[in-house]
């Protein structure tokens, strides 16, 4: 048997992405690594803005958030 460390699991986030249109759509993500998640999706949305499309966003958003917007 392996010594190796079990993965935790995973969790449930809600993530708000708004493209460079404006426009929003809401997701359910299950991830192992809540700060490594979000601070990926938000270098992503990062990049977008660097690139001229200022109103691309990434946020996290609650689970009453997310059933109110689907």
């Amino acid at each position: 048997m392996s010594n190796a460390q079990k993965m935790p699991p995973a969790r449930a986030i809600w993530m708000r992405y708004t493209n460079q249109d404006g426009k929003s759509h809401v997701v359910e993500h299950q991830v192992w690594d809540k700060d490594i998640f979000l601070a990926t999706r938000e270098d992503e949305a990062a990049g977008e803005r660097a690139r001229g499309n200022t109103k691309v966003k990434a946020e996290q958003i609650t689970q009453e958030q997310y059933r109110s917007e689907r």
